[in-house]
């Protein structure tokens, strides 16, 4: 028995099908987790899996088995880490040098910005110089300069592109990092909305007067123009770059506003707001802007690696409690 197997069964036990098993363990053929299986009961002398009409089920000596095969891998996945963690700690102490990194102001509570702040920690010789700036600077900053990174957004609605330019530059490659479903954000008090209302269609509220949080930049603007326009004529009423200016517009009852679903500002006590469900499926990606030349620049190339390294996702997901859009996360190392 291989350790790599060991991984195997317990996703099949996860999974409760060997075919979801083979999608989850980027399509390794079905056929061969079939033969791993027989291998390994036929080895332990015990039946693990037991098949049945909804796919299959773990049998009585197989849930004492996989408890088993689950401390094992506790065990080697702490072995991994205590080795990353040398590792690291002995490239850390050789390497300096610096990055520029490029960024919306709204994304400082994001994976990206946390994972900026780690990776500072971790290589210390390393001088990072954050600048925060317009979605147009951001392009223009890693488009001219391959030891660059940017952060900056993508939208898409119903799982379709509803804002992206950054096709448009053959000089970047963008990576998704990070992904929120957005919401309406309506005062309590607001005129024009039932207080109890769970959900709402954006066909519905665009016909109602809309305040967007600019954060000075017009891709915003555009933004939220174009995506209303989708279902009807926005009526955009302000334009603002306060913050505190924006909630207390929505609290005053006498428009709208889309945010993420997960901000902390939407349940703060200074502001009278609630949030409602779109029942389009609007998210908001956080994207890592590189320059294809990217390899050229030591430094940069460190950081894209560690911010898709597994254990940084992992360990950043727990000390955030913030939501990863694991299929896109996984995508980037086919472009390495």
């Amino acid at each position: 028995m291989k350790t790599e197997h060991i991984k195997y069964i317990l996703t099949v036990a996860n999974s409760k099908s060997i075919n979801k098993a083979s999608a989850k363990l980027c399509n390794y053929p079905a056929q061969k987790l079939s033969r791993i299986i027989c291998a390994i009961e036929e080895e332990l002398n015990c039946k693990i899996f037991s098949k049945n009409n909804k796919g299959i089920s773990i049998t009585e000596e197989g849930r004492f088995v996989l408890e088993k095969f689950q401390e094992i891998e506790n065990i080697l996945q702490e072995l991994e880490m205590h080795k990353h963690l040398i590792n690291n700690e002995e490239l850390a102490c050789k390497t300096s040098g610096k990055l520029n990194i490029y960024s919306l102001v709204s994304n400082k509570n994001t994976y990206s910005f946390h994972a900026i702040k780690n990776f500072a920690k971790d290589y210390p010789n390393i001088q990072i110089d954050y600048h925060i700036t317009t979605h147009a600077e951001v392009i223009e900053n890693v488009t001219n300069d391959p030891s660059s990174i940017g952060i900056a957004l993508n939208y898409t609605l119903n799982k379709n592109a509803a804002y992206n330019d950054y096709e448009n530059y053959p000089e970047l490659i963008s990576l998704p990092v990070f992904r929120n479903e957005n919401v309406v954000l309506a005062g309590n008090n607001c005129t024009f909305l039932d207080k109890n209302q769970k959900s709402i269609s954006l066909k519905t509220a665009v016909k109602y007067p809309f305040v967007v949080f600019s954060s000075g930049d017009d891709k915003y603007k555009n933004f939220f123009h174009h995506i209303l326009s989708l279902f009807g004529t926005p009526q955009i009423k302000y334009y603002t770059e306060n913050l505190d200016m924006f909630y207390s517009l929505i609290e005053q009852g006498n428009c709208l506003a889309i945010g993420c679903a997960e901000d902390k500002h939407f349940s703060s006590p200074h502001f009278d707001i609630r949030t409602i469900n779109i029942i389009e499926q609007l998210c908001q990606t956080n994207i890592l802007l590189i320059n294809r030349d990217y390899l050229t620049s030591p430094i940069c190339k460190l950081f894209v690696d560690y911010l898709f390294d597994s254990r940084t996702k992992w360990n950043l997901w727990n000390q955030h409690d913030i939501y990863l859009d694991y299929a896109g996360l996984e995508k980037p190392f086919d472009l390495f």
